[in-house]
């Protein structure tokens, strides 16, 4: 499809932005002789003048193969992706307020199963749902509608019961991490769907037990590793600044990561000594009391390290553009894992994971100090109390408490040693 733009009115209008973005000359140079290039030859060899999204998605799939098979890096195609994006979002809007690449060529079902997958992720949204929830609910529901297309189902009226249960299996083996997510999102969508007279049998009823959730038991840092963890980062530099501010918030608040990088500069109450957000996964307010070592952590980065910008987000990217850090991204978790890495402490990948390890270490830090249940869940911003309850099987000082003595067994056999 053509377009009134031309290739070369579309890349004049992204190189402005790149350059108002205030990126260095090297990489500015690299979009310009690799990326914009690319677009050139490729569309001057199609003999194209006109801007064509449908010629440039080509252009960066057959740049995408060749990364598959070894001829092209993978440093190369982000850059082909970011060029291309910007140009789509220029295009498409008259303006470019595109940063984050999304992922690469996501897979939908047909037209009718996308919409109605669409309608169901809006309704979720008008309820209240955070972010990350719905994009969970999109991944699940969206491999179900993909499978049912595999098998010949292009319609929501050829659904049936019996397509559910065979696909238990397969929901099986690919959410490993345990069903109960998957069954909830998947059973609320056929409720949604048979409410709107969309299919003619109910058949979230397929779905209506639920499936017992898979328990970790994580315990999160020590306060020696904290400690050590935090005296790794060189607070010398803006971006030591940002991480050390991250962190210390994360540990004396037990924010979620999703929180620490939405929070703005408004939600920081400096007089009253208070951080009020709405959180992101609960959509409930949660107060909290800005401690000393924190505000003095978050206000040397705001004077000595954030970069100038009209961003209100507190924390930023430290490179150009200066924008807020990816939600959504593994940001925190290569933050804690580098530290950690430096300050000696052993990181694995089933114990420890990113921010929310600081927010399990306060949670039993609360429990060993007696704070009641109830004073825990309110402080960590549980929308349910039952949500604490995963702190009690890390309370080790508790536990020696509950346990029975063994006095009144009798060994009738020799142990084995």
């Amino acid at each position: 499809m053509y377009t009134n733009f031309s290739l070369e009115e579309v890349i004049a209008a992204v190189d402005d932005f790149l350059v108002k973005s205030g990126l260095s000359d090297n990489t500015l140079s690299r979009y310009r002789r690799f990326g914009f290039n690319y677009f050139r030859d490729g569309f001057s060899a199609e003999g194209y003048y006109f801007y064509s999204e449908e010629l440039a998605e080509s252009l960066v799939a057959k740049f995408h193969q060749q990364v598959l098979n070894g001829q092209r890096s993978e440093r190369d195609f982000r850059t082909i992706r970011k060029v291309h994006e910007l140009m789509k979002e220029h295009v498409k809007n008259g303006k470019i307020l595109y940063h984050d690449l999304p992922f690469w060529n996501i897979q939908y079902p047909c037209n009718e199963l996308k919409e109605a997958l669409v309608r169901y992720l809006a309704s979720m949204e008008q309820s209240g749902y955070s972010e990350l929830t719905i994009r969970e609910a999109n991944s699940i529901i969206r491999l179900f509608l993909l499978h049912m297309e595999s098998k010949g189902k292009h319609t929501l009226d050829c659904f049936s019961a019996e397509d559910i249960e065979n696909y238990l299996p397969v929901l099986r083996q690919k959410w490993s991490s345990g069903m109960s997510n998957p069954i909830y999102y998947l059973r609320g969508f056929f409720a949604f769907l048979y409410e709107r007279q969309e299919i003619r049998q109910d058949l979230s009823l397929v779905l209506k037990v639920n499936a017992a959730s898979k328990i970790k038991v994580k315990t999160g840092f020590e306060a020696n590793e904290i400690e050590a963890i935090l005296t790794a980062i060189d607070r010398s530099t803006p971006l030591g600044k940002r991480n050390f501010a991250m962190i210390t918030l994360a540990v004396h608040s037990g924010l979620r990561q999703i929180d620490v990088l939405n929070l703005k500069l408004q939600d920081i109450h400096w007089k009253d000594a208070e951080i009020s957000i709405v959180q992101r996964k609960t959509n409930r307010q949660l107060i909290l009391p800005l401690d000393q070592e924190t505000g003095d952590a978050i206000a040397d980065y705001l004077l000595h390290g954030r970069p100038t910008s009209k961003s209100t987000f507190v924390f930023l990217r430290s490179v150009a553009p200066y924008t807020n850090l990816k939600v959504g991204s593994c940001i925190g978790s290569r933050i804690v894992q580098k530290y950690a890495a430096l300050s000696g402490v052993v990181w694995t990948t089933e114990e420890r994971k990113g921010f929310h390890s600081f927010r399990r270490s306060l949670g039993r830090e609360l429990l060993e100090n007696d704070v009641p249940v109830c004073t825990i869940s309110e402080i960590l911003g549980h929308a349910y109390r039952n949500s604490t309850k995963q702190y009690l099987s890390v309370d080790v000082k508790h536990l020696r408490e509950c346990a029975l003595p063994l006095n009144e067994l009798r060994c009738t056999k020799e142990a084995l040693l």
